[in-house]
């Protein structure tokens, strides 16, 4: 819910004021680090069939 609070202009939320949203971004650092651990680890098959074909 946090991410969503500053980052929801990527889903379409209105963003709040960005000075807001700098003050609290070093308070994120944890949750991006496990949303991008989560999004390594996700296993996404047309990827994968992709870069057997070497898709790009």
């Amino acid at each position: 819910m946090f991410v969503l609070l500053l980052m929801g202009s990527f889903t379409g939320l209105p963003a709040p004021p960005s000075f807001i949203s700098a003050e609290l971004l070093p308070l994120m650092e944890h949750e991006l680090k496990v949303a991008n651990r989560r999004a390594e680890n996700a296993d996404d098959a047309l990827a994968e069939i992709a870069g057997c074909f070497d898709v790009t």
